[in-house]
């Protein structure tokens, strides 16, 4: 079991280290020859028992962390969206697992206005930048399994007037509006 978790006990420097990310792992005893890819290292370990990691996730070398690029969501001055990804190897097969956790909408009112929304493109632009940077040329290409907090959203305007048009209009054809009002 390798836990994946930050310490955010120094909030001398708060507005950087909360994470929106983090990841337990737990692995039954019945698995045998696992390992983890040290990216520092950039080779296999086998897992042995259990690893606790305590200090921030930069220096966690089990494991690929990025924020998204500050001008993909301007909005927001520290963000805490991004990714994470472990490398792992059960017996012959390697894969990747991806943690992501995409934007979200930062204002109801202005993901109403439009269709689709604003947000969705931003949502679209990181998840890009993630299949990107997890199909790179850095490391060797493996399969992978991308899961975590995608922040989708029902397209709000879309949900709003298919639920809300035919009450609305039949209120104001019969001139029920003020009945319906008061």
């Amino acid at each position: 079991m390798e836990p994946l978790t930050e310490n955010v006990s120094n909030l001398t420097h708060a507005c950087f280290l909360p994470q929106a990310l983090g990841s337990f792992y737990f692995i039954h005893e019945s698995l045998k020859n696992i390992q983890q890819f040290d990216f520092k290292a950039k080779k296999f370990k086998k897992v042995v028992g259990k690893e606790t990691y305590s200090e921030t996730l930069e220096s966690t070398p089990s494991l690929e962390k990025e924020k998204f690029p500050q001008d993909y969501f301007p909005e927001c001055k520290w963000s805490r969206k991004g990714f994470i990804r472990t490398r792992w190897a059960l017996a012959d097969c390697a894969f990747d697992l991806v943690n992501i956790h995409l934007f979200h909408d930062a204002s109801n009112l202005i993901a109403w206005e439009k269709s689709p929304s604003v947000y969705s493109g931003t949502r679209q632009k990181a998840l890009g930048y993630v299949l990107d940077r997890i199909t790179d040329q850095r490391h060797e290409r493996l399969p992978y399994f991308v899961f975590g907090d995608f922040n989708f959203r029902l397209d709000s305007k879309q949900v709003i007037e298919v639920s809300v048009t035919p009450y609305t209009d039949n209120l104001f054809d019969t001139g029920q509006w003020c009945t319906a009002l008061c």
